[in-house]
């Protein structure tokens, strides 16, 4: 019994030490003309957000932008909504939930006057 309750002393002690190094970043980059987007997630959040542009470069051409990124680890969603003529984005990354993220977009979208929304990534 002392050999079991040691171990798992020693495997709990292993996770506290590992815990703070796991990598859960994510990153959203578009094409502001026609609001194209590109994503990565999985890595540090300086890797993925050079490979969310990397991405996006080869996709849409060299007038990319990073639209958000983060290093939580959760859900994430990407939308879009028209408000006249002009497209309106909003991001949630790094949420607790996928019904969270997507809501908390939705109500974003909404407070900026969007209409016909839509949600382009769900990220995980």
């Amino acid at each position: 019994m002392k050999k079991l309750t040691l171990l798992q002393f020693a495997f709990i002690g292993l996770l506290a030490v590992t815990a703070p190094h796991v990598h859960a970043g994510s990153a959203v980059a578009f094409e502001p003309y026609h609001v194209r987007m590109a994503t990565a997630y999985g890595g540090p959040v300086l890797r993925e957000q050079k490979r969310a542009l990397a991405n996006a470069r080869s996709l849409y051409g060299p007038g990319v932008k990073l639209l958000a990124s983060t290093d939580e680890p959760g859900y994430g969603v990407v939308g879009t909504a028209q408000k006249g003529d002009r497209v309106v984005v909003a991001v949630s990354l790094g949420q607790k939930s996928a019904a969270a993220a997507k809501n908390y977009v939705l109500a974003e979208l909404a407070k900026a006057g969007g209409c016909h929304t839509k949600d382009h990534n769900a990220l995980a």
